[in-house]
């Protein structure tokens, strides 16, 4: 996987399931660190993975209202494909078919994740209701 390309919208979605959008933040951005300490990653790498993931708190907050639920989702896959890239060209002066293919792909990939992971979202908290 290029750098600036790690789905890194998908960790900060799980957690936010089962807490809330804050836990999810936070634990995105540690996740974050790990990840490009392991990997060498530079800081522009960081910056990157940092904002998609105070991004994606964000926009799960507006997904959560029934009134911007549309323009959250659309903004998540514009925001997946177009954060790596822009960081991606800052980093290096240069683009490539490459990186937009795996920006295309892991674009692909937090979508499909958003999709099954609202519904799973949606189950675990009505039985959170139904037990308080």
């Amino acid at each position: 996987m290029p750098a600036y390309m790690a789905p890194v919208m998908i960790p900060v979605m799980i957690l936010s399931c089962g807490g809330n959008e804050l836990i999810g933040i936070l634990g995105g951005i540690y996740f974050n660190t790990l990840l490009c300490m392991c990997s060498s990653g530079s800081f522009y790498e960081y910056a990157a993975y940092t904002m998609l993931t105070v991004l994606s708190g964000i926009l799960l907050m507006v997904i959560s209202q029934k009134k911007y639920k549309i323009y959250g989702c659309i903004m998540t896959v514009a925001l997946s494909f177009a954060v790596p890239s822009i960081f991606y060209y800052i980093s290096s002066f240069e683009i490539n078919y490459h990186q937009y293919l795996s920006a295309g792909c892991s674009m692909i990939l937090t979508a499909v994740f958003r999709t099954f992971l609202r519904t799973g979202c949606i189950i675990m908290r009505s039985m959170k209701k139904n037990v308080l």
